[in-house]
């Protein structure tokens, strides 16, 4: 056992002093790197490569701390954006208003015609607005999914700015849509919600039109939303699909925490 206790002192010894030049270095690393010998920095990698044969797990946690970390600061700046982002996000003059236009929660939900997840929660969000008459929805395009997708966002935008008395129904009929939505299916589909296609057409040439995606691309990106559906209830991120009970206790949650953003 006094063996084991004096190489056990040996190595720690040797790992501090590995340590000790490892902060030089990086305190230091011009004149470290003019001050040691070829020898010295061969034996603090050595004493290192040691530690971390021995000790793997080390990078592990360390991989680890560093993965919580960034995550940490990610929701840090995500949120610091939501509330420098409230007009942009609820009060958007681009985009659709639905439910309760003066409704005391807003949720906001960013989403792609084509997204498998935002047609399975598009029945969900039917339901909350069904049985909560005090919700006010902000529809985002946010077509991620290809160029059919995007078609049918800008044509969706196109379409709330000719008649938005119409938009929902078109909304509604791409959710719902089977199969892929290529430009023919898309006109047909604004056709049968009783659009002008002459106007509509005409509005789609608008260079605004792919402006209002480029700065929904934008907005989410700051919030940290990459994949649809996304959500933003009160001051709460929500990525991906939630069912009817999770909403409803965000929107609760909204209520009682969040009066600001409405």
């Amino acid at each position: 056992m006094p063996g084991l206790f004096r190489t056990l002192a040996r190595f720690a010894a040797r790992f501090a002093i590995a340590i000790s030049f490892a902060t030089l270095i990086v305190a230091q690393p011009a004149r470290a790197a003019e001050d040691m010998s070829p020898e010295q920095k061969k034996a603090i990698e050595t004493v290192i490569k040691d530690y971390l044969m021995a000790n793997p797990e080390v990078i592990v946690d360390a991989v680890e701390a560093m993965q919580k970390r960034k995550a940490a600061e990610a929701e840090a700046m995500a949120m610091s954006n939501l509330k420098n982002s409230n007009k942009q996000l609820r009060r958007d003059p681009n985009s659709y208003v639905g439910g309760n236009p003066d409704g005391d929660v807003t949720l906001v939900e960013f989403f792609d015609y084509r997204c498998g997840y935002c047609k399975k929660v598009h029945p969900v969000m039917a339901e909350l607005l069904r049985t909560d008459k005090n919700i006010r929805v902000v529809y985002k395009e946010f077509p991620i999914l290809g160029p059919q997708s995007k078609m049918a966002s800008l044509v969706a935008i196109a379409a709330n700015r000719v008649d938005p008395s119409k938009y929902l129904g078109f909304h509604n009929a791409l959710m719902s849509a089977k199969g892929g939505l290529n430009q023919v299916a898309i006109q047909d589909i604004a056709a049968e919600a009783g659009f002008d296609m002459a106007a509509l057409s005409q509005e789609l040439r608008n260079p605004e039109i792919e402006q209002i995606v480029a700065d929904n691309y934008e907005l989410a990106k700051k919030l940290g939303i990459t994949g649809t559906p996304g959500f933003v209830i009160g001051d709460t991120i929500v990525p991906g699909y939630i069912n009817i009970s999770q909403m409803r206790d965000l929107v609760e949650q909204a209520r009682t925490e969040c009066k600001t953003c409405q």
